[in-house]
């Protein structure tokens, strides 16, 4: 193969890996939107909890109910939680 060919053949390698290159930050940056939104949402799911939470103290008629919406949400987070870090790993 003389230099020309092998320079072509190179560059066109080059140029077909640039273009995968490329896909993959598309898809990557998508992939960080995505999750940046979700974990806006869990973000404000998180805060109400804590506020829920503290309110137990406040008002014992409540208690049963915030107790039973509490841990219905804390299990979600920790789902939606736990699902956003094995997706990151893959």
């Amino acid at each position: 193969m003389d230099t020309k060919s092998l320079k072509e053949t190179l560059q066109r390698d080059l140029d077909q890996l640039a273009t995968l290159r490329d896909e993959l930050r598309v898809q990557v940056d998508l992939a960080k939107a995505d999750f940046s939104d979700e974990l806006d949402q869990l973000e404000t799911r998180w805060l109400h909890m804590k506020d829920e939470i503290k309110r137990i103290g406040e008002d014992s008629k409540l208690r049963g109910e915030i107790e039973t919406r509490a841990r219905s949400v804390i299990e979600e987070l920790k789902s939606s939680y736990q699902r956003i870090k094995q997706e990151l790993k893959m």
